[in-house]
């Protein structure tokens, strides 16, 4: 076996020689994970405020925020709260902070609570697409994979 004829170009080594672009990378990602915190707080709140969205069945876990390094090359951190994912049936509100691209909010639907949920957002964005108080830009994705955010 030969060895790998591997070279840095001038950029690559200029960056592997500095340390202060990954360290300010780490504390921008430190404190996403805060924000999405106070986020979840937030939420938890809200959620309190109406209980007929809340319920006792143990797929609806806790909040939870997860991190990593190659969604499509780039360092991302989620948030989903609240959350369940049993087979087809799927909610979560989805905030994603994605390096280099905006920041989202997403509505995951699948199962039964697309069937549930469905008729009122159909009722909501008939009623309000065309309005002064439409609060959008809204991206509406009716994709099979809840995993792509692009």
């Amino acid at each position: 076996m030969s060895p790998a004829k591997v070279t840095l170009s001038p950029k690559e080594l200029e960056l592997v020689l500095n340390r202060d672009w990954i360290l300010t990378k780490n504390d921008i990602i430190g404190k996403v994970y805060a924000l999405f915190g106070d986020l979840s707080e937030k939420y938890r709140e809200r959620l309190s405020q109406h209980p007929r969205l809340l319920t006792d069945d143990p797929g609806f876990r806790s909040p939870k925020i997860a991190r990593g390094e190659q969604y499509r090359g780039l360092p991302w951190v989620m948030l989903d709260h609240p959350r369940f994912f049993s087979g087809k049936d799927h909610f979560a509100i989805r905030s994603l902070f994605w390096w280099g691209n905006e920041g989202s909010i997403t509505l995951q639907l699948g199962g039964c609570f697309q069937q549930q949920y469905a008729p009122v957002l159909q009722q909501y964005f008939s009623n309000s697409a065309h309005t002064e108080n439409n609060r959008g830009p809204w991206w509406l994705g009716t994709g099979t994979d809840p995993w792509e955010h692009h």
